[in-house]
């Protein structure tokens, strides 16, 4: 063998190997064919078709990564190219179910892909499904330094910070998005359960306000603000303001039975009799348990 390196002849060798049933034997041939023309695509081709062939899992996905390695900063080669190399690498990472091939193969990906979003995404998804808390929180508030405008990413953002305990980030981070996002739902539903959970009513009521304006049909919002008026607000404006809810939803009974209860929570137990009555007579075959209840507490 003259021309140890020669590429067709190397080729040529491989695949005599393999067609008198001795695929092992090719497997070195390339190897040492490779290491000699490192980065040649056509070869790491053929040598990735035997190693599959072979069997060879582990050693495909290996070789892969070298692969990369070996192209990563060479001129002319389609990122493409690279791409479909990783991804790749990455899916046999999830058959192994090798963290490390998993992780460092999402990392290439959100390096070479002209669309990193979604690789640096599944990274944060990686990290949350171990418990890695730290590391997820460090790329999220990257990913939002990097472009504050992303609507999801402040979002993960924020759910995150709140399962962490750290409700003051989540809102500040928040209030940050309102700033570009000013009357997106989710956003607002999200400042109002962290305000409603440390008590603030002020700021509650106002963004559920504006939420019952925005999305007028949504009834979650407007039996909120009735049960948080009467919370919060002085008798007589909380009574104004659920009779006008009452008034432009008149057959949403849940907002009916709210109304009652929340009187009946302040002790005014009156006042629940008033509602209640004028409630039997909108709905007079209701035979719903919390009806009953309903009465039952009132008399």
């Amino acid at each position: 063998w003259r021309h140890p390196y020669h590429k067709g002849a190397s080729l040529a060798l491989a695949t005599t190997h393999e067609s008198i049933a001795d695929p092992e034997s090719a497997i070195p041939v390339m190897a040492a064919l490779y290491s000699h023309r490192r980065g040649d695509m056509k070869i790491a081709s053929a040598y990735i078709d035997l190693l599959r062939r072979a069997g060879e899992l582990k050693r495909e996905s290996q070789f892969r990564w070298q692969l990369y390695t070996d192209n990563k900063d060479r001129k002319g080669l389609n990122p493409a190219e690279l791409e479909q190399i990783l991804y790749i690498y990455y899916a046999q990472g999830l058959l192994i179910q090798d963290d490390t091939v998993k992780l460092r193969a999402l990392q290439a990906l959100a390096r070479v892909s002209k669309e990193p979003q979604s690789y640096e995404h599944e990274i944060i998804r990686f990290h949350l499904a171990r418990k890695n808390f730290p590391a997820a929180l460090a790329l999220l508030k990257a990913q939002v330094r990097k472009n504050p405008k992303n609507l999801q990413t402040r979002k993960y953002l924020i759910v995150l910070l709140r399962a962490l305990g750290d409700d003051g980030g989540a809102l500040a981070q928040t209030n940050e998005a309102l700033k570009f996002h000013s009357n997106n739902i989710s956003l607002l539903a999200q400042r109002v359960a962290i305000n409603d959970a440390h008590g603030r009513c002020p700021q509650v009521l106002q963004d559920l306000h504006i939420l019952t304006t925005l999305k007028p049909a949504e009834p979650s919002f407007r039996r909120s603000l009735a049960a948080n008026a009467i919370k919060c607000l002085p008798f007589d404006k909380a009574s104004a303001l659920c009779g006008d809810l009452i008034k432009q939803h008149p057959r949403d009974q849940e907002l009916w039975r709210g109304l009652i209860n929340a009187n009946l929570s302040r002790q005014h137990r009156h006042e629940a009799a008033r509602w209640l009555e004028r409630y039997a007579k909108l709905f007079p075959n209701s035979t719903a348990a919390s009806d009953r209840d309903l009465w039952k507490a009132v008399i």
